[in-house]
C-alpha cells in the first residue's frame, strides 16, 4: 500500500516558492466525517510538477472513522503569496490566494532584524 511506503507529508514542509512565499503545509479533512486527520496520519509526496508549481498527492487516514481520504493540491506564486487549487469532496478543483498580510511581513522582518543584532 503506497501509504506505508511515503514518508508524512508534513515532513516536507515548509517549500519555498520562486516568489519566496513559504508554504507551511496542508489540512486534509475526512471525506466520511469531516474532521481533520492528523498529521502524522497524512502520507505522501511533494514535487514539482513545473517550474513555478509544487504539487502535493497524499492519503489521509482518519483514525476514529477509519476512512482513507485522497489529497491533492497545487501550489503556484501569485504576487507575494500563492494560490492554493484542491480537489474537493466532489473531485472538483478549488482555488484560493493565499496572501501574508504586508503589516504581518513587516513586523516579522523587524523582529528578524531586531534579533538579528
Amino acid at each position: 500500500m503506497a501509504y506505508r511506503e511515503e514518508p508524512a507529508l508534513h515532513t516536507q514542509f515548509p517549500i519555498s516558492l520562486p516568489n519566496k512565499a513559504r508554504v507551511m503545509g496542508v489540512a486534509c479533512i475526512c471525506a466520511r466525517c469531516g474532521e481533520a486527520v492528523e498529521g502524522e496520519n497524512i502520507h505522501g509526496r511533494v514535487f514539482w510538477s513545473l517550474p513555478n508549481v509544487a504539487t502535493a498527492e497524499a492519503t489521509g487516514f482518519c483514525a476514529p472513522c477509519q476512512t482513507i481520504t485522497r489529497l491533492n493540491c497545487r501550489f503556484r506564486p501569485q504576487g507575494e503569496g500563492f494560490r492554493i487549487d484542491w480537489t474537493g469532496r466532489d473531485n472538483r478543483w478549488r482555488s484560493q490566494l493565499m496572501v501574508t498580510p504586508t503589516l504581518w511581513r513587516s513586523l516579522v522582518k523587524r523582529l528578524v532584524a531586531f534579533l538579528s543584532r
